[in-house]
Parts: structure tokens; sequence; C-alpha cells
């Protein structure tokens, strides 16, 4: 996938437009394990107001990553697509051992993508043994109702009870973004409301938002000559769904998702 250019004037007015002073900047995997771009993004920012989170590879040194930690950077996003691990469990578990020992010594957290929900079940003993706080994005793909099938009830569906128990424990947190990835129910994302309580009731305090800004489209299997193409990014309306958001979660939830949490877990001054 080739997605369009997003500058950094365009970032700023996004965040601009929606109130938001200080961001959290993740390495898109177009670039592979290229962080000179990031470090360049994270700089015109501002490392006074916003961190990064790079991509790095199995040979990333740890000067490296000294030198990443310098510029600003304070996690780490997996790229498992690339490892040949968006469905294998066993690759997934050896690449999450191995990249948080790698970071765990900057006290970095690691982020990743759990495409198949059946894998929850197998890695919640695991994760609480790493050494690293780990974030999962997009609500870890918990359905809605307006994407579940037939009567399957949303507090039944796979992998929910495993992310719950998770989430009652010191390392996990869910990223609260792109609703759209989850529901049909666009702009405001009412059938969200159900996922959103579960998880922030369980741990207010291992949930943060994120804009997933500027919204690619959906990994899909390509020919070469459509990966090469320029994709068109999605039009969402954030302002609705942070309305939502805001109507679901009490004063001192709204506290920790959007400032306090983001803070402690990026390192954000």
């Amino acid at each position: 996938m080739t997605p369009r250019r997003a500058s950094v004037s365009q970032y700023e007015a996004f965040k601009q437009s929606l109130g938001l002073s200080r961001s959290v900047l993740v390495h898109g995997l177009s670039y592979k394990d290229n962080c000179t771009p990031l470090k360049a993004f994270v700089a015109d920012l501002g490392t006074d107001r916003t961190t990064g989170v790079a991509v790095i590879s199995r040979t990333t040194t740890d000067a490296e990553i000294s030198n990443l930690h310098a510029a600003g950077v304070r996690g780490v996003r997996l790229d498992l697509y690339s490892q040949g691990a968006m469905h294998d469990l066993d690759k997934q578990v050896e690449i999450l051992k191995f990249y948080s020992s790698r970071i765990a010594p900057w006290n970095w957290s690691l982020g990743f993508l759990q495409l198949n929900a059946s894998n929850w079940d197998k890695l919640a003993p695991l994760i609480p043994t790493l050494p690293v706080d780990v974030v999962v994005d997009h609500h870890a793909l918990l359905k809605a109702k307006s994407r579940l099938p037939g009567d399957l009830e949303v507090a039944k569906q796979p992998g929910l009870k495993a992310i719950v128990r998770l989430l009652k424990g010191q390392n996990f947190w869910i990223k609260l973004s792109a609703p759209y990835r989850c529901s049909d129910a666009a702009p405001y994302y009412e059938d969200m409301e159900e996922i959103v309580r579960t998880l922030v009731k369980v741990n207010p305090r291992r949930v943060v938002w994120g804009s997933d800004w500027p919204h690619t489209p959906k990994m899909a299997v390509r020919s070469k000559e459509e990966a090469l193409k320029e994709i068109p990014f999605l039009q969402i309306d954030d302002d609705a769904w942070l309305m939502s958001l805001r109507r679901w979660l009490t004063d001192d939830e709204w506290q920790l998702l959007m400032v306090d949490n983001p803070r402690r877990l990026f390192g954000l001054r």
C-alpha cells in the first residue's frame, strides 16, 4: 500500500482543530525500519511537546536505540507483517520476547496490532511476564455490534475475557483508536460505547486515546501494481468520535485518557 503524503504542517493543523497541544508520533510501516524521517518529524514538532514510537529491526544496535532515545523516541511498534507473524502465534511469542528484552533498558513501550482474536487466550499468560509496557492498537480490534455476525453479543466475542484479564494487570494498555476498524456506525460510532465502557471500567489507568491520523485504509492483499498506486486517506470525522468518547466518560476518566495516561506511557512532559 502506498499512502498519500501527509505533512507536519497538516498534522499541526489537525491537532489544532481538535485542541491538542502534545502528541505521540508513531512510525509508519511504509518506512520499514528507517527512522530518519521519524526523528526529523519529532524535531520539527518539538521534543518538548512530542515523543515518537519507532520501528526497529533485529539488527538495530544498542547505539542506534540510544540515538533514537536521545531524539525523543519512547517506544517501538512491531511490524508483524514483514516478519510473517500476522497470524502465527509461535512467531508472535518469539517476537514479543525478543523486542521487549531489547528495549527494556530504555523503559520504552512495545506496541502491536493483533488480528487473530483467538490468539489472546494464549498471549494472556505471556504478556505480564514481559519487562515492558505492552500497547495494543485500535480497541484490540474488538468488534461493535455492527461488525459482529448474527446474534453474537459484544460481551461474548472471542478474546474479550483475556483482554479484560490483561487490563487488570500492570503492563498492558489499550489504545482507543480507529473506531472505523471496529464499527460501521460512523460518524459517532454509538455502538462502540459498550466496548469503551467495558475497557475503561476495568482499568481507567491503562487506556490511551489515539487519532490514527491520517487514517490509512485497512491493509489488504494487493497486486504489485496496485500496491504502487497512491491510495487516498479515509475521510473520518474525528471531532464527532471525540464527542462520543467525552459523553461516555466521567471527568476523571477523560483526564486519564487524554492527559495523565499518555504522559506516563510515552514520557510526555
